[in-house]
């Protein structure tokens, strides 16, 4: 039966379980997480690899949880961009940075969708690639000081200056306006890493 005509959960988990191994032939970060979490509906749209741009340009940053997302989900028109922005950090190690709790976020979004190994499995990838920002209670206070509203976004803000991020890499720009590090949709990124 096609994945696209299972209806039950089982039938649902069985199939994104069978898809937990990385794929073969060097696929980037990108791919291989949006491989592992790809819904089923998304099964008729290519998942070709976009290149990540091809430079030397390096950019210190914080990479929030929403790009992560956009990828393990399959975010339809979102996507795309957000694999070429993990890809560009892993072409390009020791630049990108994540908060502690952005793994927490993951893990737990993913192992509701996919099971525990599977979203385990996102995490070593993750971690394979990026740094995790040192955080203290200094920083958690830190956040909680920020003339940010959501103390989520504060946390990532707080994360962003402990690795000493030249800016924060989100969907989520407005929440982001009283950061002291910069916020960047991934467009923005990618333009700026390309020149």
């Amino acid at each position: 039966m096609a994945a696209s005509q299972r209806t039950s959960v089982s039938g649902l988990l069985e199939e994104w379980s069978m898809r937990s191994a990385p794929p073969q032939g060097g696929a980037l970060l990108g791919e291989r997480l949006h491989a592992r979490w790809a819904r089923p509906r998304n099964r008729g749209r290519s998942t070709a690899r976009i290149p990540a741009p091809q430079t030397h340009n390096l950019m210190r940053a914080l990479v929030d949880t929403n790009i992560f997302l956009d990828v393990l989900l399959a975010r339809e028109g979102l996507t795309e961009e957000s694999q070429r922005v993990l890809d560009w950090f892993e072409e390009n190690p020791g630049d990108g940075w994540i908060a502690w709790h952005t793994l927490a976020n993951l893990y737990y979004i993913g192992s509701k969708m996919v099971g525990r190994a599977a979203a385990l499995d996102a995490i070593d990838e993750i971690l394979s690639t990026f740094e995790v920002s040192p955080v203290a209670s200094t920083d958690a206070r830190r956040a909680r000081n920020l003339d940010i509203d959501d103390f989520e976004d504060a946390l990532q803000a707080s994360a962003a200056i402990s690795a000493r991020a030249e800016c924060i890499v989100t969907r989520n720009i407005r929440d982001f306006l009283q950061s002291p590090i910069p916020a960047v949709p991934p467009q923005s990124f990618l333009k700026t890493v390309a020149s």
